[in-house]
């Protein structure tokens, strides 16, 4: 998850358990399925976001494109936490992403402690959300899809002026996508009820261009919200991409 996961606040209430270690049969398959990089740096954007940079042979020579993801193993089983590369230099060997800190959850368990030098494995990259071809696209999302953004803007340079972003803390996200040179984001604050979706489905058809791609990723039920204005307005279904990273109540979808 772009920094796509979030998980529901259950979560937090099993953080401060120590999970049971790894079995032989699990630490096999972890050899077989997983790679692994050495986290380089870690970098704080804010109270809530954190950039994280890879170094490693296993990042070297692979076929990444700007949306593809990649599923980070939180330690111990097979969970995992999916995000989207800000950028993957195949040659050095280096990735970078971005992870949302959401709540008392165990991805801001794991994160809190990570440091750089120590190992992290992960699964990818995987084909997720196609952005080199769009033609003027135009992305809606929320706090889990600022690597996403991100990514966007390396293949799409004048992408970062048609973004809508709902969020929770528009001041820090706010600061946070300045910190990623997309200073023409528009911000929204999220609303009870989701109030607010209608004024923002009015606003990306306002900017939309005929040729417009829409990209339409976060918060399953605000992707459900748009494409359903989107549709009512006649945009046609074939410009529209979507992509539910997380739902109320489920951990991360993607």
């Amino acid at each position: 998850m772009s920094m796509h996961s979030t998980s529901n606040r259950q979560e937090s209430q099993d953080i401060s358990q120590e999970a049971p270690a790894d079995g032989a049969f699990t630490r096999m398959l972890k050899r077989v399925l997983l790679k692994q990089a050495t986290i380089s740096s870690v970098e704080k954007l804010g109270a809530q976001y954190v950039r994280i940079r890879l170094q490693g042979d296993a990042l070297r020579d692979q076929n990444w494109t700007p949306g593809d993801k990649i599923q980070v193993s939180l330690g111990r089983g097979f969970e995992n936490r999916t995000y989207t590369p800000v950028s993957w230099d195949a040659a050095q060997g280096c990735a970078e992403f971005i992870v949302y800190l959401h709540g008392g959850t165990a991805t801001c368990a794991f994160f809190d402690r990570v440091q750089p030098g120590i190992p992290l494995s992960f699964m990818g990259p995987r084909s997720s959300l196609e952005l080199t071809r769009l033609q003027q696209p135009l992305l809606f999302g929320d706090e889990t899809c600022l690597g996403l953004a991100a990514a966007l803007v390396q293949v799409q340079p004048h992408a970062g002026a048609a973004m809508v972003f709902e969020v929770d803390d528009i001041v820090q996200t706010s600061q946070v996508l300045r910190a990623l040179g997309l200073r023409d984001a528009m911000v929204v604050r999220r609303q009870s009820g989701d109030v607010h979706l209608a004024q923002v489905s009015e606003a990306i058809l306002r900017v939309a261009l005929p040729d417009t791609g829409f990209i339409l990723a976060g918060r399953a039920a605000a992707i459900q919200a748009i494409k359903r204005h989107l549709n009512d307005a006649g945009v046609s279904n074939r410009s529209i991409k979507a992509k539910a990273y997380w739902a109320a109540g489920k951990r991360g979808l993607d």
